[in-house]
């Protein structure tokens, strides 16, 4: 089940907050609730449903979010790549932190750490790009709805590897 609630509590608050540049990090607390756990862990696939959250929470806040629904671009994720540290366990609280480190010609690529009392618990590299009625949009026309015309800050060498070992997997 989508968690649903959280995504409008975290609309809500998005709208409501500060905004932010595009590069900054976005930062969520939450708990960990009974639906998010497989006995008393934190699901494997719930840390990919509450990721969604993060970088929406981004999106809005750092202003995008009117021309992307105006447009009816909507983002897609096409890679992900994940470690698992250590468990989160139900009844915890904990913050999911994202952040936009790098794009090329047709995708953004995101940051997002999952932590509590001071301790990476899980993290990940996220590989995304927009849809629109036309199909894939460059990242140029999604940063031209902001006038942001900066260069891409330089591809951390863990997200080169990834995608270098991606491609030599999955072609």
């Amino acid at each position: 089940m989508y968690p649903l609630r959280r995504f409008l509590t975290m609309t809500a608050g998005s709208l409501l907050a500060e905004k932010v540049d595009l590069l900054d990090t976005v930062t969520l607390d939450m708990p960990v609730r009974r639906i998010d756990v497989e006995s008393s862990r934190m699901n494997n696939g719930r840390y990919l449903t509450l990721m969604d959250l993060g970088r929406f929470a981004l999106i809005v806040r750092a202003g995008y979010a009117p021309a992307m629904v105006k447009r009816r671009w909507f983002p897609l994720i096409t890679g992900v790549m994940i470690r698992f540290r250590r468990s989160l366990r139900v009844g915890t609280r904990f913050s999911l932190a994202t952040r936009l480190v790098a794009w090329d010609a047709r995708s953004f690529f995101l940051e997002q750490r999952f932590e509590q009392g001071g301790d990476v618990r899980a993290h990940a590299y996220v590989k995304s790009l927009f849809m629109g009625a036309k199909g894939p949009l460059s990242t140029a026309e999604v940063l031209a709805v902001a006038s942001d015309t900066r260069p891409s800050p330089p591809m951390p060498e863990a997200i080169t590897s990834w995608m270098k070992a991606d491609a030599e997997a999955f072609s």
